[in-house]
């Protein structure tokens, strides 16, 4: 039976935002701007991704978030496991949505800033697929990690459309990332969490 445990906002790392990428005081929306000069730790992202993770990772249970994307015309969003090496380009461990060219494509194993081909791609333990050509500009996104089902889904939370869904068995702490160049942020909207009772 599953039952409700509490709620909590997302809140964005600093110490995992690219260089370029500049957070708001309250940790919710983030920005790609002048590059900063900031500590080399071990958790900052500083790949060719510009991205950030939320500041708490899931290991169980159901996760939803939304972003707010408005007009931004490029950005990724999904999650990333806790153990993908921050310092190289991303090829492994996630699982994301794209919105870059006016173009839509899911994303697994890889952040990829721009997809020249209008076809899918495989590589290895990477791939791109696009899905676009039947939704109009979103605005938000919600993202649904239901970790024990291993499901990671997308949708428009303004009509109610389904965008994508992975599934996976997730064995992994799942951090919330988000990769832009613009300006993106999370919505006030709470983390609604729902955890397994044993009966």
């Amino acid at each position: 039976v599953a039952a409700p445990a509490g709620s909590r906002p997302v809140v964005l790392d600093p110490n995992t935002a690219h260089p370029v990428l500049h957070l708001s005081e309250d940790l919710t929306s983030v920005r790609g701007g002048e590059r900063q000069k900031l500590p080399d730790n071990p958790e900052r992202i500083s790949s060719l991704c510009c991205s950030v993770l939320g500041s708490e990772g899931f290991n169980s249970g159901t996760h939803s978030w939304d972003v707010e994307v408005g007009d931004n015309t490029h950005w990724i969003l999904g999650v990333l496991e806790e153990s993908v090496q921050r310092k190289r380009d991303i090829r492994s461990g996630s699982w994301s949505i794209c919105f870059s060219d006016g173009e839509y494509s899911a994303q697994l194993g890889v952040l990829e800033e721009s997809v020249q081909r209008k076809s899918n791609i495989q590589s290895g333990l990477w791939s791109i697929w696009f899905i676009g050509g039947k939704y109009s500009k979103l605005q938000r996104i919600r993202v649904n990690l239901d970790w024990n089902r291993g499901k990671l889904s997308f949708s428009d939370p303004d009509t109610d459309t389904h965008i994508h869904t992975f599934t996976h068995t997730f064995t992994h702490n799942m951090f919330p990332i988000i990769h832009t160049g613009d300006k993106v942020k999370v919505l006030p909207l709470k983390v609604s969490v729902t955890v397994g009772r044993s009966s």
